[in-house]
């Protein structure tokens, strides 16, 4: 098993130096009021654009409509950040949202909790509820749904499922009203929704300790990988090293546990974030003595490798991405300035870590100023390159145009340091029409073409289709291509040739 990153010195040297260059920021953003404002989570959306949504304390400045405490803030902005529209979300008490996604008819489902039982939120079961709101391509909503019991609940991951629904992970400390059966302590909570908000079943797991679910992601094979912390040694969980661990679950369809898995050391460790891979296994982030393990499992939760990326100071990290070649991207906090980590600003800057698919470390940066800078959320873009949301209160470095306080701050980076591949020339590959919404073609002009492959990556950089050299006629660059099996949205289309790769965005429309 490898233990720690070893590489070549002077190619280490040579990607560190690439990544501090200010090519790789295309641009950045502050947005928010004289309070504190947290951008916890951010989607491209299909015009090419960005929702960006967290908590907001201001009620000045960009912020309008403070409904008191702290609300929801939701901002789409265009393509080169620029906000087209904003709404502020909530009621009297606290409200937060962590989880946003862009939905198949445009809109959007966002998901965090909420202390609140007036102005946008109709009701409150007690204590925080985890709080779904379905909002209209223009934020308007169209639907919003408290969930829970007379304890404390919070939603942090939701995505929408196959059939059109939703599910979404976070915790549950209720044993009562929507939360039917628990343990003691808190426990995840993972809650199935039709396409309408209604519970159509929820699950709670984990012991009698405390246990809180960070991350959840619909599965090949129709069910979910569920991924956080808990401290419990008994109930669903078979094993622990000590303190907390990181609890990966395997769900079927259904909500039922197919397998379970702790994995940990003696110290504090948490998974902060799970994808599954091509090979039907799991890439997934655990933070543990202040140091980020990126660890490959198999498709039956047994580990087959990991790294460590960290130096002798706080690192952490949020969440992570495929990109286009295949490696991983991820995002969080850093205040090393050693070990694999350079270029800190002063105090917390955020951190951007990119992995080969092997688990090598590629390159790291750190990004900021003199204040304190965490990344919570990243996403691969149709340019190649990501987008960057987290909350800042510097006001150099890397930050300009603080409003005061914590703002969010919006990254976007380039796609150049992102793919290890050689580049084709633009001209060399096209699609044809694009947007497609029935059949396209595929054609190169290139002389002499061997190994030719094309993979089409949906937005949160999952593989959903693989056509190669069986699918090209022997002597002709081109094939006719139905879409008939991809969803409308946005996707991202690799093209590799041997060696050489290029990338465009892809529209389906049906």
């Amino acid at each position: 098993m490898k233990t720690h990153f070893t590489f070549l010195i002077g190619l280490l040297l040579s990607f560190i130096s690439y990544s501090q260059s200010s090519s790789f920021i295309q641009w950045q953003k502050t947005y928010g009021g004289t309070a504190d404002d947290y951008a916890n989570d951010i989607c491209q959306t299909s015009d090419g654009g960005y929702l960006v949504a967290g908590m907001t304390g201001s009620n000045d400045g960009d912020i309008t409509g403070n409904h008191g405490e702290y609300d929801c803030w939701v901002a789409k902005t265009n393509s080169t950040g620029t906000i087209q529209w904003k709404k502020t979300l909530g009621g009297s008490s606290m409200d937060d949202i962590k989880s946003v996604q862009q939905t198949l008819d445009g809109g959007y489902i966002l998901a965090g909790s909420t202390n609140s039982s007036d102005g946008d939120i109709t009701s409150n079961h007690g204590g925080y509820d985890c709080w779904v709101v379905k909002l209209n391509s223009t934020g308007t909503i169209l639907w919003q749904k408290t969930f829970g019991g007379t304890g404390w609940e919070s939603v942090q991951s939701i995505q929408q499922t196959s059939d059109g629904g939703y599910v979404f992970a976070g915790y549950s400390g209720s044993v009562d009203r929507d939360v039917t059966t628990a343990y003691m302590g808190t426990n995840y909570w993972v809650v199935k929704l039709d396409s309408s908000g209604t519970i159509q079943w929820q699950k709670t797991l984990g012991g009698n300790g405390q246990d809180y679910a960070w991350s959840i992601q619909q599965t090949t094979d129709g069910g979910y990988i569920v991924a956080g912390e808990s401290n419990s040694t008994d109930g669903d969980i078979t094993a622990n090293a000590g303190n907390y661990d990181g609890w990966v679950v395997k769900l079927n369809a259904s909500g039922i546990i197919q397998w379970q898995r702790t994995l940990g050391t003696n110290y504090i460790d948490n998974i902060s974030c799970i994808r599954q891979t091509s090979d039907e296994g799991y890439m997934l982030l655990l933070n543990s003595n202040n140091n980020v393990y990126f660890e490959k499992l198999d498709k039956n939760g047994i580990p087959q490798w990991y790294e460590i990326a960290g130096g002798s100071s706080y690192d952490h990290s949020y969440d992570m991405q495929q990109t286009v070649d295949g490696g991983y991207i991820v995002v969080g906090v850093t205040s090393s300035t050693d070990g694999d980590l350079s270029g800190n600003h002063g105090g917390n800057d955020y951190l951007v870590v990119k992995f080969n698919a092997g688990g090598a470390l590629l390159w790291q940066k750190a990004m900021g100023g003199t204040g304190e800078d965490k990344a919570f959320a990243i996403q691969s873009t149709s340019d190649g390159g990501c987008i960057v949301a987290g909350m800042s209160n510097s006001t150099n470095g890397d930050v300009t145009g603080n409003h005061g306080d914590y703002d969010y701050w919006i990254v976007k980076l380039s796609s150049a340091p992102l793919a290890t591949n050689d580049f084709l020339q633009e001209n060399s590959f096209i699609i044809h029409p694009n947007p497609v919404s029935n059949t396209a073609t595929i054609s190169f002009t290139l002389l002499q073409a061997e190994n030719v492959l094309v993979k089409i990556f949906d937005l949160n950089g999952r593989l959903v289709l693989t056509l190669d050299d069986n699918f090209f006629e022997a002597g002709k660059n081109n094939l006719n291509w139905n879409s008939n099996t991809l969803n409308t949205g946005i996707y991202i289309l690799q093209f590799k040739a041997g060696k050489n790769m290029q990338t465009k965005k892809l529209i389906v429309m049906k």
